[in-house]
């Protein structure tokens, strides 16, 4: 936005001198709570820059995500550039890579306008869009390169790329969707009777099970070679199933009873392997391992 010198100031409408007002103290309020520590354009390495840039605030969640929100501001006036440029954006995609330029997300807030009032000239116009980013996969990451791509009319894309830098703090610590631990229930002579309890954290309804497949059992020697998996063979039936516990803060357990075999039918010898248990889901599986002892000897 651009602000003249003190001696050259002209009066501003009152709608428009409080928006300042309240856009300055937001502006002290994102420094104070240190939401970017550094901003560079990084816009050539994703294609066509946009002839204007956005002014970007991107903040930490305390679940380990970000929110991300940008600015494109104007005075009304339809025979400037800007205004002629911002009517024909017809989307906003805003995509966010890690500090190596590799893809984590694609946030579609859209935009939304913004006036301090009609009188051409002297009131403005912002376009706006905020978006939450989840981080699905939980990701540790301590800078985020935000790419704005703002697709035209005539669908040709401009890009507005910055790189924030966002240090972590102790307090600060990326949060799983589900938690899962592994335990045996039970076991006896011929089978093994193994346990998954998975707690739910956060994301509810942002996962799901794609098959009728819930919960996987591998069975691996110690030198790490599958010798079973209950999904060897099986033909599950393609359906997407919401996946449980779906209340934060619910835990659900899952069994799966083994009968000491390998993929081919044959029972395994006595000694030492490692089970891993999977709750298969989308668009990430929750697993986890635990290493037992087979008696081998199955009646």
């Amino acid at each position: 936005m651009f602000i003249t010198p003190t001696s050259c100031m002209i009066p501003l409408a009152a709608p428009l001198r409080r928006l300042l007002t309240v856009l300055s103290i937001l502006a002290v309020l994102a420094a104070m709570q240190g939401c970017r520590t550094m901003q560079r354009d990084q816009t050539a390495k994703f294609g066509k820059p946009s002839p204007y840039k956005a002014d970007w605030t991107v903040t930490r969640t305390k679940s380990g995500g970000a929110m991300i929100s940008l600015q494109y501001g104007m005075i009304q006036d339809t025979s400037k550039p800007i205004n002629k440029f911002m009517s024909n954006v017809v989307n906003l995609d805003i995509c966010i890579y890690d500090e190596e330029y590799a893809p984590l997300d694609t946030l579609s807030p859209g935009l939304v306008s913004s006036v301090t009032g009609f009188t051409i000239g002297i009131d403005s116009l912002y376009m706006l869009a905020e978006g939450r980013w989840r981080n699905p996969m939980a990701t540790p990451f301590t800078a985020l390169i935000i790419d704005a791509v703002l697709t035209m009319n005539d669908s040709t894309r401009y890009h507005d790329a910055v790189r924030f830098e966002l240090p972590a703090g102790d307090s600060i610590k990326p949060i799983e969707y589900m938690t899962v631990k592994g335990d045996i229930d039970e076991q006896t002579d011929s089978t093994i009777t193994f346990g998954l309890l998975a707690t739910r954290n956060r994301g509810v309804h942002d996962d799901y099970h794609p098959t009728s497949e819930r919960m996987r059992l591998e069975i691996y020697s110690q030198k790490g070679v599958l010798l079973y998996g209950s999904n060897h063979g099986m033909n599950f039936l393609q359906s997407v199933g919401q996946v449980e516990p779906n209340k934060i803060g619910d835990n659900k357990r899952f069994v799966f009873m083994w009968g000491g075999t390998d993929n081919d039918g044959n029972i395994l010898p006595k000694g030492r392997y490692k089970a891993k248990l999977t709750l298969v889901t989308r668009p990430f599986p929750y697993s986890t391992t635990i290493d037992f002892d087979w008696k081998g000897n199955p009646k």
